[in-house]
Parts: C-alpha cells; structure tokens; sequence
C-alpha cells in the first residue's frame, strides 16, 4: 500500500509535467527529448499498476526503458550544435553511452535469466549517468547555474539505484523498502527538473506556472508541515501525560486546526505569502535597469513649450506606457491643474473624488486603483467614497505626491485597452520608486527656481543701495548751490562753478543709468 502511494504520486507529479510540455509551442530537439525521457519515467511510475503482481524481470525492464532516454538526452547535452535526433545517434560516443541500457534490454532475450547480471548492469549505468552528470557540468562554463538543479536531480536518483541495485547485487535479490521508496523520491525530485527546464534557456522549452498553483502548493506543504509538527507534540504529550495525556492531545489538535484555518481565512496572510512567493520565485515584470535609464532620460530632455511639471508627468506616464495623465496640486481644499497630457478638464464628479483622496492622502501614503476600489474596497482602510461617483471618473490610476512628508498633490494616469496594468505589489513598488525620483527633480527645481530669485533679489539689493548713494550725493550738491544761490548768484565764479558741478552730477547720473540698463539686459 505504502509503495503505492508513492508511484501513484510519482505518475501523477511526470503525467503533469508532460503534459505542460507538450503544451509548449516552440520545437526543438532538447524539448523531444525531455519529452521521450518524462514520458518514460511517467511509465515507469504507471507500471506497478498495469502489470499485478509486478516482476522483477517487468521492473528491470521498465527501468532500462527509462535509463535508455534518460542516457540519449545526456547524450544530446555533451554538445550544443544538435539540430536533430540522427546528428546525435551518429556519433560514436552516443552508441557507447547506449550500450548498456540496450544490452540490459536485451539479455532475457538472448537467454541470459541470471537476475546479478542484470542487478551489475543497473549498477553500473547508474555510475555512467554520474560520470555523464560531472562531465557536462565540467564543461557547462557560465552556464552551470542553470544546470545545477538538473544534475541534482540526476545525481540523487542515479546514487539511489546505485545503493539499490549494489544491495541487491550482493543478497542477490532488491529489497522491498527500495521499492517502495522509489516512487517517492522520484516524486520529490520532480521539482528540481521542473526548475533545470525553466532556467536552460537554449533547450528552448518555457514553462509558465500559475502564481495562484504555486501559492495554493505552497499553503498545502506549509500546512502538511505544521499538522505534522502539531502531531508530533501530541504523540509526545500523549506519552509523557499519563492520565491526562489523552485529553490534552485532542486540546491541542483542536487549537491547532482551529489556528491553522485562522491563518487560511485571514487575507493578510495569504497576501503576504503570494508577495513573498512572487518576489522569490517569479520574473520580475520590468526590466529595472532599462526602466529607470529611460526615466534618466525623460527628466533630462525637455520638449518645446514644456514646463517642469510637464516633464515630471511624461516620466511618470511613460514609466508605465500610459497615454492620458494629469499633475494636480491640491492646497486649502482646491485643485490646481499645473499640467495634462491628453486630458480634458476635470470633471464635477472628477474633482470631488479627487478632494475625498486628497484627505485620504493626507493620513497615509498609498497609490488608488479605481477598478480595485470598485471591487475591494476593504483594501482602502478608512476611504470613504461615494462609489456612484467612481462611475464618472475617467482615470485609473492616482497617485499621490509628497513633499517633506507632507501632501502636496496628485498625477492621475489613465491607458489605453492594451496598455492598462493591473496594480499588484510589484507595479505598486516600481510607481513608488518612480513617484520618489521625479519627486526630487520636481522639488529640487522648485528649490533651484527660488534659489535664483533669492540671489536676484540680493543683487537688487546690492544694486539698489549703490543707486541710493549716488542719487544722496546728487541731492547734497544741488542742495549746496541752492543754499548758496542767494549769496553768490551775482558772482561769475559761482556760476561757473555750478554749471561744472551740475556737468559733474548729470555725468554721474549718465553712468549710472547705463549702468542700470546693462543691468536689466543680464537679468
């Protein structure tokens, strides 16, 4: 019953993976290959199941099957210039590699029934797939990463039926608890082959897996683990209890189940659980270096007629390939359009969806997906929003900008059919990241503009006490001949004196209005 199980498992664990590789579009010699290769390792899980009671001699032959395609991909893999199955059955290396598992093949045929020459035979091709495993990872250079998980779970099968068949070699018949081992540890390595296909790139073979099936597998294994924990402290309580031992063991399995669904039904955790698993496990959804490079560029090249905040709302919409956006600035309860790219005026609606986020903002720092608002709502801790009025809107996305930790405004972005994203945690993550670089170009503009207009008001400052000394020294001497016009205006001397000293003043006026018109072209 136990051996069982475990092919059962192991025939439904390659079932699957055959078929997702037959589902595979691309073609290529590698992916036929792994084909032939899983499809015989899936019959051999299913044989205990056709042939009952199964013989040894149908186990053996089961297994030559599986090692004759398991040995012809290897061989396929000691090059990478194969474009077809002859390319490869025509070299000799490939015959003596296929030797072994044809001649084990063949040995009921040609008479030879003696069961330890066939055990020696399993022996030593599983020494050949180790010898095969070290010289292709030998030779894979960079490329050992990706191979790694294919030669573990090569490695660990191949050491496996060598224990077995040495074992049986020397009390010349298999071990029962071999076999129904073998189903299991088959099933338990399928993973690393799973993960070997997907990170060889020139197989050719791409295998996409649901995030949901990998967070739903992962919540079973989690769970399998923690009632298997929780079973262990039972048995435990169990036997040190005495009397009571009993009665606090069934306590203790009811609390842990009860917890355990606790923890299912909660949306947190298994938020937290698909973010964790999608960060780890999964390609990221932008190309980073290539994002933020385009991002550089946008906020360094301004186009005609555009201002700053201009600039900032081209990087954000196309930071994410967006063709309709607006930069908002809210202050006392009022909306200021500062710029727009294809966008109408807002609307009534528009403009009181907009203020109720405005006062959200101001509490907590987080980007607004109208369509997720739409459906869940409970996301939005403490957003209170008439939804009939989300109805009217013509944008999807709203995000908000702070400057010193403080709400300062909003861009709202909208795309089109083929370009609108679904906000997950990693397009929330980039926005954020993106949101904080043009919130420093913005500011630090804003900052350099009044910088700027500091220094030319401190130069008409300067520029303007230089202005007052001259025009006090101009008054003191037309104050001084009038005070002496009445004494001296009969006297030529003082008349020749004035007029010099007025040549003397309009001089000084003269310069220093030529000095102010140079002035007024810099600035």
């Amino acid at each position: 019953m136990i051996a069982t199980v475990g092919y059962a498992i192991s025939a439904i664990g390659y079932a699957f993976l055959l078929l997702l590789l037959l589902t595979v579009r691309k073609s290529g010699l590698a992916k036929y290959l792994l084909v032939l290769a899983t499809g015989a390792t899936c019959l051999w899980s299913i044989a205990p199941f056709i042939f009952t009671p199964l013989s040894i001699e149908k186990l053996l032959l089961f297994d030559n099957i599986k090692s004759f395609f398991w040995l012809l991909f290897l061989a396929s893999c000691l090059k990478d210039n194969f474009t077809n199955i002859i390319e490869v059955l025509s070299r000799k290396e490939t015959l003596l590699i296929l030797a072994l598992p044809i001649t084990a093949i063949a040995l009921p045929y040609l008479g030879v029934h003696k069961e330890s020459w066939t055990f020696l035979l399993q022996t030593v091709i599983a020494l050949q797939v180790l010898v095969l495993l070290e010289v292709i990872y030998r030779q894979a250079g960079d490329n050992r990463w990706a191979l790694k998980p294919l030669v573990l779970y090569l490695a660990v099968i191949s050491v496996f039926e060598f224990v077995t068949f040495a074992n049986a070699l020397m009390v010349e018949q298999i071990h029962i608890n071999y076999i129904a081992a073998r189903g299991y540890i088959y099933s338990a390595m399928i993973p690393f082959l799973v993960l070997a296909i997907r990170r060889v790139k020139n197989w050719g073979v791409e295998i996409y897996i649901s995030r949901d099936i990998v967070m739903h597998s992962t919540l079973l294994m989690v769970a399998g683990g923690y009632l298997f924990i929780m079973a262990m402290l039972g048995y435990l309580v169990k036997y040190l209890g005495g009397q009571w031992g009993a009665t606090i063991q069934v306590v203790l399995i009811a609390l842990s189940l009860a917890l355990l669904v606790a923890l299912f039904l909660s949306l947190s955790f298994r938020t937290k659980i698909k973010v964790f698993i999608t960060k780890h496990f999964f390609a990221n959804q932008f190309d980073y270096r290539h994002e933020w490079l385009k991002l550089t560029h946008c906020l360094n090249t301004k186009e005609s007629d555009e201002n700053v905040y201009a600039t900032a709302l081209r990087g954000l919409t196309q930071a994410v390939d967006y063709q309709t956006g607006c930069f908002i600035q809210a202050q006392n309860g009022e909306l200021k359009v500062l710029a727009n790219i294809e966008k109408p005026d807002l609307s009534k609606d528009e403009q009181t969806v907009l203020l109720v986020f405005s006062e959200f903002f101001k509490t907590k720092n987080w980007i607004i997906d109208i369509e997720e608002l739409r459906t869940r709502p409970y996301i939005y801790e403490n957003l209170k929003v008439n939804h009939a009025l989300l109805n009217g809107v013509s944008f999807q996305l709203v995000i908000p900008i702070y400057k010193d930790e403080k709400f300062w405004g909003m861009v709202i972005m909208l795309g089109s059919d083929n370009t609108s994203k679904r906000l997950n945690w990693e397009l929330r993550d980039y926005l954020t990241a993106v949101n904080a670089q043009i919130s420093n170009f913005l500011f630090h503009h804003q900052a350099a503009q009044e910088l700027a207009e500091n220094a030319q008001f401190a130069a008409f400052t300067r520029m303007s006490a230089f202005v007052v000394h001259d025009l006090k020294n101009v008054l003191a001497q037309i104050g001084l001949i009038l005070s002496n016009a009445e004494q001296h205006k009969d006297n030529p001397e003082f008349i020749e004196d004035t007029f010099e000293t007025l040549h003397h003043t309009k001089a000084r006026m003269d310069k220093m209005l030529r000095q102010l018109t140079r002035k007024k072209h810099l600035t």
